[in-house]
């Protein structure tokens, strides 16, 4: 496997990434345990990045003909259908949230071409976020987790992540000795990156780098060969709205949770952001994947 087997992408995306996580660690050894003001400066970060993302999905639906507000309207029911499910069947909401990101990250972020390759480095590029944070936090993961479901369900969380160690390391040495193999260095560096970055900063901290510097400007990368002829202009505005929506519901959600809840600010928080980041998750990877299943570079019409 060569770098000629990879996708194409624009190597600025990997060069910053590696800076950042540089930086970041670097700074881990000198700056305070995070602070509240800390929390805060993350969450703006992901949702900076998260919400723009997932909002150019406007785009791929207005490409599905007349009835393209239909399948925005499905694409929203969807995303309410799981935040109710969730305040009903929490943890096993949480469970199939998990199980998804882990799809989708491997997915979008992977650049290995072939079966083989593709899908090992898939496995260990999904479950970095995720088994690096349950086996090397397992303490902090518990606590961020049992913030979003009951104690129970998040201990069977962390577990069942830390059972799923073994296999995700066996994949992640595996995707490390093919691209070394084949001269894939780019695939080297940002694995290895990637598990500094969640084994020396705070798991919350580790995502935030990891999402709004790697994984949602790569899933943008991915657009333009489907929707060839759009001007940066057309991408903004479609990009505006949806993220304006979403940001409502947020702070409309956040004021619930405070004040006919009285849920602590910092808690509060981390729900909104993350049950609001799985009910954006579901249809976002199911529009996906009817993508992925499209001929290589088709364009959507």
């Amino acid at each position: 496997m060569s770098c000629r087997g990879m996708r194409e992408e624009l190597p600025l995306l990997s060069n910053l990434f590696l800076a950042v996580v540089a930086l970041a660690l670097l700074l881990a050894w000198w700056v305070a345990p995070p602070s509240m003001s800390h929390m805060l400066a993350l969450l703006v970060l992901l949702v900076v990045s998260g919400l723009p993302h997932g909002a150019l999905d406007v785009l791929l639906l207005r490409r599905l003909g007349r009835r393209w507000r239909w399948w925005m309207a499905l694409y929203a029911a969807v995303a309410l259908l799981v935040v109710g499910l969730w305040r009903f069947f929490p943890g096993w909401m949480f469970g199939i949230f998990l199980l998804i990101s882990w799809f989708h990250f491997g997915v979008t972020d992977r650049l290995l071409s072939g079966r083989l390759a593709g899908g090992l480095e898939g496995v260990a590029r999904g479950g970095a976020p995720l088994c690096l944070v349950a086996g090397l936090h397992s303490a902090e993961a518990l606590e961020l987790f049992s913030w979003l479901v009951p104690v129970v369900a998040a201990e069977q969380a962390v577990s069942s992540l830390q059972r799923l160690l073994p296999l995700w390391a066996a994949a992640l040495l595996a995707t490390l000795w093919l691209a070394a193999r084949g001269r894939a260095w780019r695939v080297v560096t940002e694995l290895l990156a990637l598990l500094l970055l969640f084994w020396q900063l705070p798991p919350l901290a580790a995502f935030a780098l990891y999402f709004a510097l790697l994984h949602a400007p790569r899933s943008i990368l991915l657009l333009p060969p489907l929707l060839p002829g759009l001007a940066g202009r057309q991408w903004l505005a479609a990009a505006l709205w949806p993220t304006a929506l979403s940001l409502a519901a947020a702070l409309l959600a956040l004021g619930w949770l405070q004040r006919l809840e009285g849920v602590a600010l910092e808690q509060s928080l981390v729900q909104v952001l993350f049950i609001g980041l799985a009910a954006l998750t579901l249809p976002h990877v199911l529009l996906w994947g009817w993508l992925a299943l499209r001929p290589p570079g088709a364009a959507v019409r």
